[in-house]
């Protein structure tokens, strides 16, 4: 996990085992909600250093701040998979 911090930035590299467990969080938030709007492409495209970067872009400390961090990008991905979904009638 150190190796993907350098990646981002040691900044953080104080809270690296608390940034390690929020993103050990979205993942299984994404795999528990993986039928659920589009947490299905965060399974299924974002790696670890993808979800760290955002979630220490958006300052995220707490779960609640970490699913927030993805709220967007969700929420876009679902409308896409409902445009695709009606369009097939």
């Amino acid at each position: 996990m150190c190796a993907i911090l350098l990646e981002v930035g040691c900044e953080r590299n104080i809270m690296k085992k608390e940034i390690s467990e929020l993103v050990q969080y979205v993942k299984d938030y994404a795999n528990l909600h993986y039928e659920d709007g589009g947490w299905d492409v965060i399974v299924e495209c974002w790696e670890d250093k993808d979800i760290l970067e955002l979630l220490t872009r958006d300052n995220a400390t707490t779960e609640q701040e970490a699913l927030a961090a993805f709220k967007d990008i969700v929420a876009v991905w679902a409308d896409q998979q409902a445009d695709a979904e009606n369009s097939r009638f």
